[in-house]
This record gives structure tokens, C-alpha cells and sequence, in this order.
């Protein structure tokens, strides 16, 4: 048995079997040629803003230290970079007993482009777990192979390890996919429930009483250390960065350097959701270059952002997430063949990936799937709906819920309606993007309207003087693209057909020539995108 199938025989276990971009914005009242992955990016943008102009005066950043005292722990980007670069070390034994990966590696922070002439500095750089590289350009016979692929593979077994009950998180996803995946337009429609995820965990930080309540009732968790430490692990538990993989959620504050903020709420978020904290002049150009810059790099290009702030705007709070990764058995281009999608509003030719498979094959009451999976890790769902039922509708079905975000069910094959077939499968390419500038109704939907109220809204936690405060919009931004070597998906969030029939005995088509839905996720069950496909 090869290594590499090894490794996927492993990790396609049940994790109950295992031992164990968002943004704000606040206002103020295997040996392969890897340049070709399955990829994902998200981020979240959310605006603060000021009920009233002039209110926030001119406060040291922080409570408890001098400007002067801030200008010395500042740093220009290139000299953070400069000092914590290559400090990453491999994932101690006692980082798997603690459940909690401590090492760094400022590579993937994307720190070393961010220059002082953006007029913003470094308040502190997120330090990102340092994975062994997986040795994809070695022969599996090269003497050193077999070394550093258990190097890798303990370091991946290890945060597959991780312990956390996602069930807020699912079901957050589950509220999130219905409440803005739902509406009868015959656009494409994309989100990643993962990202927003992490960015309102981040924002929930910052507020106090009934609004941090409402955040959290909405995330599923009891209190706030609850979510910190479940957000935190599923952070760890979703990450991958080791040359041949790459999850990675990054968090980041942007502060107003005319503001006064608490430390000790920076620090938490700092310490517990691997962000970034910068400080500059809001309003001024050079700052919301460094901002969109950071978004463009954390998604590699994928995205990109124009995000605007006022000279009043008290902090931007931004969260990505990019995922990247190949198909496990690629398709073959030569087979790939032009043909008619029925898009809602007519015929539509488009390129279909073709190959046939022995795999598992799932139906239900209305619909078929299948599950595709990327090369080192994850699920890629293909849910095709029966005829006369929108692809929509299956975000609100209960059993297509229960089947791919449950975990279980894909990875030990107990869904009662499945079975191991020979599967004739043809997918259209494709390269979707939504970008919802503000998806206030969708929260306003699963509970989270005081954020948006200047008269109601308490970040108390994070700002020393925090009345007339407010979130004036969350925006979310994604992108995926799916190819014979991979999917490739981005997004970010800003705040300013066999239907119910059993298969032949043998062999079945799974033919995607009309709308259809689509499930993402890496650990098994909770969604990082998600979306309906009306249009190659």
C-alpha cells in the first residue's frame, strides 16, 4: 500500500473514532506538479462606525500604554517579518496532550509585504503552527522520503486529533446556508459558513451583555470561553499549510491609532484566534491600501477588496480563509467534453469533466450525491436535486444536512440510503463569486440585530469609551473554481439525478447538466463553502 493511500485510509475515519474572509467594519453613533489545488478564500469585513462625528478624540491605543510606549512594541511589517521569521519549529508532544499547537511560523501571515509607509504599524503578528512540509517532490523510493513523510503525517495526524464539538459551529452553518443561499434568483450563489463563523467568534470578543449574547446564542455556545475555546480548535482542526495543502483562517484588527482600546481584549483575540493587530490613520489612503492588501494576499489573489474607512472609523475587523488542495484522482483534460447545462433561464454549453469511479453513492427523498475528495484531506459534496426541486431547497433539507455535515455518515458509510457502485460521473467546470455587501437581513434572520443598533450595540469590551458605537455592515465576498485538477474558492465577509429511486445493481450516471448544490469541508462535517451552481 502506498503511503499516500495510507494516509487517506486513515484519516477517512469517523472522528468519534479517533482518539483525541470575515470582516467588520465598526462605526461610532502525492508526486505531482502541485501549482494546481482545489482552493477556497473568505474574508469578513466589518465597519465600525460613529453615531456621532467627532466622539472619538484623540486616546493612546491602548488603556495602558503611553504613545510613546506603542510606537517602540510597533513595528513596521518588513521588520516584524524580519524578527519572527522562520521561528516556526515541528508540533511538540506536548502540544497534542494540551490539544493546543503553539508553535509558529509568521510565513503565512503575510506580514513581510506590509511597509510603514501604508501609514500603519504592527502592534502584533499573528503566529501561525509551523507543519512538517509533505515531501511531494521526492520519489517514494528516495531514501529520505520515508522520514520525512512520518514527520508530516504525525503533524497532520495530530490536528486531526484535536477534540471539538462543533455543533454550534454546524448548526450555525446549517442557519447561515438557509438564511442566504435561499432566495429564488437564478444567480450563483457562494458563501463560506466557516468564515463567518470565525469572524462573528472574533466580534463577539469585543461586545458585552445582550450583544455578546446575541452572538453568542447565534454561534451556539453558552459563553464566551466556550466559544473561545471551540473557535480556537476548530481554527487548529481546519488548518493546513505544509507545502502541498493549504486551510488557513486569518484573523486580523485594524485599529484607529487616535482610539482608545483595552489590551487585554486585543491580546485575547490575538492569543486565541491567531490575528494580527495593526494601527493607523483611518480615512487615509495608504491605510485602506494596507488593509486591501492584506486580504489580497491572504487569499492569494483571488479576492480582491475595496474597502474604504473615515478618518471616525474606529476599527476594521477582517477575517479569510483559503483553502487549497488537488482532486485525490484528478480528471483526465482529454476527456473532458463540451455539452448542455439547463441553467433556469435556458441551455447553456459548458466543459464536463468525465470519470468513472467505485465509490459511494447517496440518495434521499429528493435528490442524489456524491463525494468527491481532495487529495490530502476533505469532502467535496456534488448534491444534484431531483426534477422540479430547486437546488436551493437543499440547504433546507434535513437528511442532505444530516449527510454532509454530520461526519459520520461520509466517512463509514452508515447513511441508510447509500451504496458502493460504480459511478459515471460528469461535472461541469466552473468559476462562481458572490459578494454580499451587507448580509444584515441573513443575521438580523438567525437572531444578531443589536450590532447594528447605535443605541443598543456594547463593544464595552474592546473600547474604553464604546458609546454610540455600532457595526455598520458586514460584507462577504467569495469565490470557487473547479477544474479537472482541483477546486480552487475564495470569499470574504465585510461589516461596512437519481432521486429517491435505489441505484442499478451495478453502475449509475451522476450527470450535473442542471442546477445543483455543493458542500465543502476538510474535518468532515462543519461547511467551510457552500453554494448552488444555476450557471457554469
Amino acid at each position: 500500500m502506498k503511503s499516500e493511500d495510507l494516509y487517506n485510509a486513515i484519516t477517512d475515519v469517523d472522528d468519534s473514532l479517533i482518539e483525541e474572509a470575515g470582516s467588520f467594519t465598526f462605526t461610532k453613533k502525492k508526486n505531482k506538479n502541485i501549482a494546481a489545488y482545489v482552493s477556497a478564500a473568505a474574508a469578513v469585513f466589518i465597519a465600525v462606525s460613529v453615531m456621532l462625528a467627532g466622539g472619538l478624540g484623540m486616546f493612546d491605543l491602548f488603556s495602558d500604554k503611553s504613545t510613546s510606549e506603542n510606537a517602540q512594541n510597533s513595528a513596521a511589517y518588513d521588520s516584524a517579518s524580519d524578527t519572527h521569521i522562520n521561528q516556526g519549529a515541528s508540533l511538540s508532544e506536548e502540544d497534542t496532550k494540551k490539544e493546543n499547537i503553539t508553535e509558529n511560523d509568521n510565513t503565512a501571515s503575510g506580514a513581510e509585504n506590509l511597509k510603514t509607509d501604508t501609514e500603519g504599524n504592527v502592534i502584533s503578528l499573528c503566529s501561525y503552527p509551523k507543519l512538517a512540509d509533505f515531501p511531494g517532490d521526492l520519489p517514494e523510493g528516495d531514501p529520505g522520503f520515508h522520514d520525512l513523510y512520518t514527520e508530516w503525517y504525525e503533524d497532520v495526524r495530530k490536528l486531526s486529533a484535536i477534540k471539538a464539538d462543533n455543533t454550534g459551529a454546524v448548526e450555525f452553518s446549517e442557519k447561515i446556508m438557509k438564511a442566504l443561499l435561499l432566495d429564488t434568483g437564478h444567480e450563483n450563489k457562494l458563501i463560506s459558513p466557516f468564515n463567518i463563523y470565525m469572524a462573528l467568534s472574533v466580534l463577539a470578543e469585543t461586545a458585552d451583555n445582550n450583544t455578546r449574547k446575541q452572538l453568542l446564542d447565534a454561534l451556539g455556545a453558552n459563553s464566551i470561553e466556550e466559544l473561545r475555546e471551540t473557535a480556537g480548535k476548530l481554527w487548529q482542526k481546519n488548518y493546513r499549510n505544509d507545502g502541498y495543502m493549504k486551510s488557513i483562517c486569518a484573523n486580523s484588527l485594524w485599529m484607529n491609532d487616535s482610539v482608545r482600546y483595552k489590551k487585554s481584549a486585543a491580546d485575547i483575540i490575538s492569543e486565541n484566534y491567531f490575528a494580527s493587530v495593526f494601527s493607523g490613520k483611518m480615512g487615509s489612503v495608504p491605510y485602506n491600501n494596507m488593509i486591501n492588501k492584506w486580504i489580497s494576499d491572504q487569499t492569494e489573489g483571488m479576492l480582491s477588496s475595496d474597502i474604504k474607512t473615515f478618518d471616525d472609523t474606529p476599527l476594521v475587523l477582517v477575517s479569510t480563509i483559503l483553502y487549497k488542495t488537488r482532486w485525490r484522482d484528478e480528471f483526465d483534460p482529454q476527456k473532458t467534453e463540451e455539452g448542455v447545462f439547463h441553467t433556469p433561464e435556458g441551455e447553456k454549453t459548458a466543459s464536463f469533466m468525465k470519470r468513472t469511479s467505485q465509490m459511494y453513492y447517496y440518495w434521499g427523498e429528493n435528490f442524489s450525491a456524491i463525494r468527491i475528495d481532495p487529495d490530502i484531506g476533505g469532502d467535496m459534496w456534488f448534491i444534484l436535486p431531483d426534477e422540479g426541486v430547486r437546488a436551493e431547497d437543499m440547504f433546507t433539507d434535513s437528511e442532505v444536512l444530516k449527510l454532509t455535515c454530520s461526519g459520520a455518515y461520509s466517512m463509514n458509510s452508515q447513511y441508510k440510503n447509500s451504496k458502493f457502485i460504480r459511478v459515471n460521473m460528469s461535472i461541469p467546470k466552473f468559476d462562481i463569486s458572490q459578494n454580499t455587501d451587507d448580509i444584515k437581513d441573513a443575521l438580523s434572520e438567525i437572531g444578531i440585530t443589536e450590532i447594528y443598533d447605535s443605541a443598543k450595540a456594547d463593544f464595552s469590551q474592546l473600547f474604553t469609551d464604546s458609546a454610540g458605537i455600532f457595526v455598520s455592515k458586514v460584507s462577504h465576498n467569495v469565490r470557487l473554481k473547479a477544474d479537472e485538477e482541483g477546486v480552487s474558492a475564495a470569499a470574504y465577509t465585510a461589516l461596512m439525478y437519481a432521486g429517491s429511486a435505489m441505484p442499478p445493481e451495478e453502475e449509475v450516471d451522476f450527470v450535473l447538466d442542471r442546477p445543483f448544490a455543493f458542500i465543502l469541508n476538510l474535518d468532515g462535517s462543519t461547511p467551510l463553502f457552500a453554494g448552488v451552481v444555476n450557471t457554469p
